[in-house]
């Protein structure tokens, strides 16, 4: 009997999509009649996955079924997936013909070819369960979490007065802003901070919080135990100090009568004394003085008693602090955050509950929510009842890109994947645990890590190791560099519970990194790495245009040699990379178009810039505005001008008046930013008010991170790490490749100290 359940494990190039596309294809040919795409659900991640695999479906089916040469590789793997098959066609005419029946299926019921997004999967069992989930018949799913959220902080702060615990929390973070020199208006910082309402952890425990926020009694009582959990580690750390000194003092001496005393335990006892809990370290030589009192004595100094009864009794006390120091430590850091989180929840939790309200009223759900509503119905109701509802009987279900499902998602897909064994399906995960590191959505690398044990019957495991896109000198670099630089980062951990999570992690995501090549692969391609001197160049501002100067050195030798510019793609790690080198380019003769939908954000158009800069003048004489306007050669006298005219124009007409007023139709690199400014605006319009202050609230918040769609252009492409799976591409740069091993991701709810 066939195991219900495959996992293909495997890395990039080695033909994921091309496996994956096989099985689905199999599904076709093994049921006559070609009706079973309508029974077969297939699930990635984005719409661009979507798109590809829909089209090597599609083609793949009409390559086989006519007989082309291009798909004469899927007819090949195709005829050896299907043996051992009982009932399967072993003649490829019979093939062919049972693969021309599905694709006139499909191409006659596209609507049933289920090739999804997760977002779009679980929107549908949304909409199908909208009766048993007590909401609306005309229910609107909302895709964009931050307009609600917005307007749920808006109402918020507009009735401050009616909610005291939120203004109490609202003023801590106004005088933190201000005492770091920060604008005090912290409206859109408390909006990226209401997100988390939509992270998959406090999903999971929202029930749980609010029970809790719910009862006064409980959160006083609770705060007061953190606050004294706190004050006895201090007062403990304090006794040590005291304890210390007396030792000292007693014997009348001085902490220059001992070894390094002067330096290191004076130091040591004036941390203690003043309760700096977090700030102490010991170091080597405290920890030696605490199990050798001899190591804190003086050699002239070894036959004095008064000397060694007075290092016994320090030796003594040292010990206890090295021996509870972690212990004291923890808890004074844990009350303390737990404490800094307590007023933000409740935040959060008027933030989610306004949020909930304004839904309500307009007939809409957020999409974020749905994972766990789901959740919830599978664990209280007949599993295949829940799934039923989507409007179709699924017999199969395959999952690409499997790295990203969070731990949610993965508890939904199990309960789905479990129906689908109970019908006798075929299913299929495909992915890459080295890809999980860029945490998709909570994506929990994990979870296809421990696929073994987390389902039953367990799943039969493959690993696709050859490397069907890269040449051999690609492959044998990566196979060399990685290798190497899991154990290298495994060796830099800070701590030993550190290594011990990354030796699990790196001794198991990279486990298969080594690839094979396929026989008669020749000795081709190339790797160059430059690596600049960390002392020489220090800060950005050196090490920047040295390599922006390479980079540009690199593209024209490669165009020089015959290289399109097409076949090249530069690779960065964030989208401010990405415009810095749009940028740079835009001033270089000699330099191609960029290609970027990462790149092409409308508020990195100067252009456009300027006609928001504009408004911002007209509305309220901004001199930060002003100066932008004057830098770019803009009179803002002429503005000055004729500001009554031009506030009583309507938006639309405005913008377009400034947009001739500025003369901006001379800069034609730019059209493609104010074309999709213009028609962003035009959509703002049909649904929002038309007033200056909401359109440029509305820019602040979202228009400004839109971006223009590349097209196709012979220029190079530029991606972002998070865009760049697949790399087809004959060169790859990677310019800025100083990224830090970790990244500091201090939490949003940290914003203010606990206070009383």
């Amino acid at each position: 009997m066939n195991n219900p359940l495959s996992v293909y494990k495997a890395s990039a190039g080695s033909g994921k999509t091309f496996r994956l596309a096989v099985e689905y294809i199999k599904l076709l040919v093994l049921a006559p009649g070609g009706g079973e795409y309508a029974h077969i659900l297939a699930v990635t991640f984005t719409n661009k996955a979507t798109s590809e695999m829909k089209d090597r479906i599609i083609s793949q089916l009409f390559g086989i079924a006519n007989g082309l040469a291009s798909s004469e590789a899927y007819l090949d793997a195709l005829r050896k997936a299907l043996k051992g098959e009982p009932d399967a066609p072993t003649e490829d005419r019979e093939i062919r013909h049972r693969c021309g029946q599905a694709l006139h299926q499909i191409l006659h019921d596209y609507s049933h070819f289920r090739v999804e997004t997760i977002d779009s999967f679980f929107q549908t069992i949304l909409r199908g369960l909208a009766h048993e989930l007590g909401l609306t018949a005309n229910l609107q799913v909302e895709i964009n979490d931050t307009e609600v959220l917005s307007a749920a902080v808006d109402r918020i702060i507009d009735r401050l007065q009616d909610e005291p615990v939120v203004l109490d929390w609202l003023l801590s973070l106004v005088r933190d802003q201000i005492e770091n020199n920060q604008r005090w208006d912290v409206t859109r910082r408390v909006k990226d901070f209401g997100l988390a309402i939509f992270n998959e952890e406090y999903l999971r425990r929202g029930d749980q919080l609010r029970r809790v926020l719910s009862d006064g009694a409980f959160v006083r009582q609770f705060m007061k135990g953190l606050r004294q959990q706190e004050a006895d580690a201090i007062a403990l750390v304090k006794t040590y100090g005291k304890q210390i000194e007396e030792a000292v003092a007693q014997a009348g001496l001085t902490y220059g009568d001992f070894s390094n005393g002067q330096r290191i335990l004076a130091g040591l006892v004036q941390k203690l004394k003043a309760g700096d809990v977090a700030g102490i370290e010991l170091s080597n030589t405290i920890q030696q003085w605490a199990d050798n009192p001899l190591g804190m004595v003086k050699k002239a100094d070894q036959r004095r008693s008064d000397v060694l009864d007075a290092a016994d009794l320090v030796s003594g006390v040292l010990g206890e602090l090295t021996a509870n120091l972690p212990d004291l430590q923890y808890a004074v850091n844990s009350a303390r955050q737990a404490l800094a989180h307590i007023k933000p929840l409740f935040l959060l939790d008027f933030i989610d509950r306004e949020v909930t309200e304004i839904n309500n009223e307009t007939s809409r759900f957020n999409l974020a929510k749905t994972p766990i509503l789901l959740a919830r119905m599978v664990g209280e109701s007949d599993a295949p009842f829940v799934f039923e509802k989507i409007g179709a009987l699924l017999h199969h279900v395959m999952i690409d890109e499997f790295q990203d499902t969070s731990r949610l998602q993965w508890e939904n897909f199990r309960v789905l994947l479990l129906e689908s064994y109970s019908r006798g399906g075929r299913n299929l995960l495909v992915g890459d645990v080295k890809q999980s590191i860029y945490r998709w959505r909570g994506g929990d690398w994990r979870i296809l890590g421990d696929i073994e044990s987390s389902i039953s019957p367990a799943p039969q495991v493959h690993t696709l190791d050859t490397n069907y896109r890269s040449l051999r000198r690609i492959v044998q670099f990566n196979n060399a560099f990685f290798r190497t630089a899991a154990t290298l980062l495994e060796e830099v951990s800070n701590t030993e519970e550190q290594q011990l999570e990354l030796h699990d992690f790196f001794g198991r995501a990279y486990a298969d990194v080594a690839q094979e090549l396929p026989s008669g692969r020749g000795e081709e391609g190339y790797v160059r790495v430059r690596v600049l001197d960390g002392e020489e160049y220090k800060k950005r501002e050196d090490w920047e245009e040295p390599i922006l100067e390479d980079l540009c050195e690199q593209i024209r030798s490669l165009h020089a040699g015959g290289l399109p510019y097409g076949e090249m793609a530069i690779l960065v790690r964030n989208n401010f990379e990405g415009e810095t080198i749009v940028r740079a380019f835009a001033e270089i003769e000699d330099m191609p178009p960029i290609v970027s939908d990462e790149a092409f954000l409308l508020g990195s158009c100067p252009s456009v810039c300027l006609l928001i800069e504009s408004l911002r003048y007209l509305l309220d004489e901004n001199p930060l505005s002003r100066f932008f306007l004057e830098e770019h050669g803009v009179d803002a006298a002429t503005l000055d001008a004729e500001r009554g005219a031009l506030l009583l124009t309507p938006l639309y007409e405005l913008l377009e008046r400034l947009y001739r007023q500025l003369r901006l139709e001379n800069n034609a690199w730019q059209d493609a930013f104010l074309f999709g400014f213009f028609d962003a605006l035009g959509d703002y319009l049909r649904n929002e008010a038309a007033d200056l202050t909401s359109f440029l609230r509305f820019w602040d918040e979202k228009l400004c991170r839109q971006s223009v769609p590349a097209g196709v252009v012979n220029g190079i492409r530029i991606l972002t790490v998070h865009k760049s799976k697949g790399l087809e591409f004959h060169t790859v740069l990677l310019p800025f490749c100083t990224w830090d091993f970790e990244r500091d991701r201090r939490s949003s709810l940290i914003w203010c100290q606990p206070t009383e």
